[in-house]
């Protein structure tokens, strides 16, 4: 555990010793810092978490994989082909299993740091909240989906931009990767639509009735992912599965809450209603869906981890919640309480997480 909070705490005295983060240069160079040291301690763990055995069998096929042709290497596998190409082509320029959860490591810290940079100026919050609030500790056991959660993410600035070539072409990429991934197809139409960009908290009766209709969008999901969901998987009700809801509904409530106090403000001032003209606020309507989705492990277990392609946008709606906070007149020590208590929630979760006594890999 020594590990994890030393990596908090170096978190935190990055930001003191970097000053406010008020510009996209130190906010960069903050994330570059602060993403490598998160990148080397994902890395550098042994894929030995007890009941967890994915990060074995992956090791273990990239050993495997560096042992066969290249005529071959789909013959050895039912992995999708383009994790299996992804660890074929790593094998020919490394050797040693640890090579792809090194490589899972840095590209998902990089597509987080890269989502965080263009969605929200507080990344010092945003890469603290993805750290200590589950995301980061969902990536540290489920690579190969992390992977394809990582080129979702890298997708988004892609909407954005109204690129839905390059859109498409990641979503491909990310399916090639794990089928599940399909449950973000649909966020290109999503976010694009014109009446969620203008009030993104029209999405929370599609929320509501993804919760209606979740028997039968499972059952789509099955299908189209071709068996990926239909793993032995009881719905479960539990406190460590209340937790992530709490903290997704208050993400959106107080987002709605801002984007309402913006917009009075807005109209105040027709120059700053002008410089936002365009921008789609990624983080309301990404974090509603993921809590939709989420919603729907009451249905069976295994639909959490579909919510996991959306839901790192909660990161970037807490870090403008406290952002906004920072702002009032006890800004400091709101932000101070915010992140005390997502130390506290981190660390009573690692008490009881596979990774929590962390264990390089040349100890394992």
């Amino acid at each position: 555990m020594i590990i994890w909070i030393l990596l908090i705490v170096y978190l935190i005295f990055l930001k003191l010793g970097m000053g406010e983060l008020d510009t996209k240069p130190k906010q960069k160079q903050y994330l570059i810092w602060a993403g490598v040291a998160v990148a080397l301690i994902m890395g550098l763990r042994g894929d030995n978490y007890g009941r967890v055995y994915d990060l074995r069998v992956y090791t273990e096929f990239f050993e495997l994989i560096d042992r066969v042709s290249w005529r071959n290497i789909y013959d050895v596998s039912d992995f999708e082909v383009g994790f299996v190409f992804l660890n074929k082509v790593l094998a020919c320029i490394f050797t040693g299993g640890q090579t792809i959860i090194i490589f899972e490591a840095f590209f998902c810290v990089f597509a987080v740091c890269h989502f965080i940079y263009h969605n929200t100026d507080n990344v010092f919050e945003a890469l603290f909240f993805f750290v200590t609030l589950g995301t980061m500790g969902f990536m540290l056991t489920g690579l190969r989906q992390s992977i394809a959660i990582g080129v979702g993410l890298l997708s988004v600035q892609a909407i954005k931009n109204k690129q839905f070539i390059k859109y498409a072409i990641l979503m491909a990429i990310a399916y090639s990767i794990h089928e599940t991934s399909i449950v973000f197809f649909v966020a290109y139409f999503i976010f694009r639509n014109k009446a969620i960009q203008k009030n993104g908290f029209v999405v929370i009766p599609l929320v509501l009735l993804m919760m209606v209709l979740a028997p039968q969008i499972l059952k789509l999901g099955v299908t189209l992912s071709d068996g990926e969901l239909s793993m032995s998987s009881e719905a479960m009700f539990s406190i460590n599965g209340i937790v992530p809801i709490l903290i997704y509904v208050i993400a959106i409530s107080f987002t709605i809450y801002i984007n309402k106090c913006k917009k009075k403000t807005a109209s105040a001032s027709p120059d700053a209603c002008e410089k936002g003209k365009g921008e789609i606020s990624i983080a309301l309507p990404m974090t509603s869906i993921g809590l939709g989705v989420y919603l729907m492990r009451f249905y069976g277990m295994v639909i959490e981890r579909l919510s996991f392609y959306y839901t790192p946008a909660s990161v970037i709606a807490l870090a403008d919640i406290a952002g906004a906070m920072k702002k009032g007149k006890d800004g400091t020590f709101d932000e101070l309480i915010i992140l005390f208590l997502a130390i506290v929630l981190f660390i009573y979760r690692l008490s009881d997480a596979v990774y929590g006594n962390y264990v390089f890999f040349w100890n394992v």
